[in-house]
């Protein structure tokens, strides 16, 4: 898309490596601080959010009065999706106990991604849109809308979750119940298993 914002085919391709970069080191920062506060929830929230505005910002924009603009809205794209990326992957490995259940649910995953993403971006880029893709832009703020309030709705049922197993566990300790024992095998339902937030 970047060449359709004036540039030589060439210039296009030396202006996607800081885009890429961008994202790149975003998502490393982004990667660090989510493992170092053990948090997943807002290190995925925080990236969709920039993307949204980035899609925003691009569908606003006419690219042939003002590519600079449109510009600056693919790095903020970039930042956001790759930054995402790594979080998510981690969200769902660390909420999957279990061997089985984290390699099927890793597997959905990826196979999903790749599936919808693949065949989702290869057909809303029209060629008839030159060079606004309103289409492109609008599907693509669809899909990321939808993430960011998924994950809104899952890190409220995590919290719940988390609350009841706490009862759970309180309520086996009072009775003087050993839960280690009677739920050793249950996985993420083990009362003792907490979701990563």
């Amino acid at each position: 898309m970047i060449n359709l914002l004036g540039y030589s085919a060439a210039n296009a391709q030396l202006l996607t490596i800081p885009v890429y970069a961008c994202g790149c080191i975003i998502s490393i920062i982004n990667s660090l601080l989510s493992d170092r506060l053990q948090m997943r929830a807002a290190f995925f929230i925080a990236p969709i959010a920039t993307v949204m505005v980035g899609l925003i910002v691009g569908l606003a924009t006419p690219p042939e009065t003002l590519p600079g603009v449109v510009y600056f809205a693919f790095f903020l794209v970039s930042a956001g999706i790759f930054s995402a990326i790594p979080t998510t992957v981690s969200w769902i490995s660390n909420n999957l106990a279990g061997q089985w259940k984290r390699a099927v649910g890793m597997g959905l995953q990826f196979t999903v991604g790749n599936l919808v993403g693949g065949t989702v971006g290869s057909n809303i880029f029209l060629s008839r849109e030159k060079p606004r893709y309103t289409t492109a832009w609008a599907v693509l703020f669809s899909f990321i809308s939808s993430a960011f309030l998924s994950a809104w709705a899952l890190l409220y049922l995590l919290r719940k979750w988390n609350a009841r197993k706490a009862v759970l566990v309180e309520q086996a300790d009072r009775e003087g119940r050993d839960l280690d024992s009677e739920c050793k095998d249950l996985g993420d339902k083990n009362p003792h298993f907490r979701y990563t937030l």
